[in-house]
């Protein structure tokens, strides 16, 4: 499974992400070139004092014949209480916290 992040930076736009944090499919607007994106929300956890997001890349229009695209992303909330997310550059951290995911998501399927 791919990890990356998808951009820079990116604000949820829909109010029920706010609302809720349990909401399975958001729509993230890359802040650098107003692309959207949607994504269903498989995990959301924290490590080391940051809250990391986890999420594939919702194509309605995708056959069963795409693998899904894991996204990693770190995740933090502004002021005004709406969700961002930043990619996460740093290859090392990446790697930690896909494993992380990885052993989550094992263990949840015991």
């Amino acid at each position: 499974m791919p990890a990356r992040g998808k951009s820079s930076r990116t604000q949820t736009r829909s109010a029920k992400s706010r609302e809720k944090e349990d909401n399975l499919l958001a729509v993230i607007t890359d802040d650098s070139n107003g692309q959207e994106y949607y994504v269903s929300v498989v995990d959301v956890f924290e490590f080391r004092k940051q809250e990391y997001c986890v999420m594939y890349h919702y194509r309605p229009e995708a056959s069963s014949r795409h693998e899904p695209e894991i996204v990693l992303m770190r995740s933090y909330r502004g002021a005004d209480g709406s969700r961002y997310f930043c990619s996460i550059r740093s290859r090392k951290e990446l790697d930690l916290v896909f494993e992380l995911f990885y052993q989550r998501y094992s263990n949840a399927r015991e």
